[in-house]
């Protein structure tokens, strides 16, 4: 038992026992306000942190995509300089007639 259960300042026992429920209630709804924050915030950081992880999947699949295009365009390079190899050789063989 607390020392200074019987001790009053300067109200009734009946005010004080109001006051001392209503801050246990108030402490209560303070407690389940910043649970129920929490858990909003914990829920947010999920769709968030999903959010993140399929952005960089997608991130990582757009880098494949450019990498095989990458490779097309040389390969394409390499054929049209073939191209303008052979378009100038029968430059040539027209011209020497």
């Amino acid at each position: 038992m607390s020392p200074f259960k019987n001790i009053h300042f300067g109200g009734t026992k009946k005010q004080d026992d109001s006051a001392t429920t209503a801050d246990k209630e108030f402490q209560k709804l303070r407690r389940v306000d910043l649970l129920e924050l929490l858990v909003d915030q914990v829920r947010e950081n999920e769709g968030l942190t999903a959010s993140v992880t399929e952005l960089s999947e997608l991130t990582e699949r757009l880098k494949a995509k450019l990498d095989q295009k990458d490779e097309q365009i040389e390969r394409l390079k390499g054929r049209l300089d073939m191209k303008d190899a052979q378009i100038a050789e029968l430059r040539a063989q027209l011209g020497d007639r």
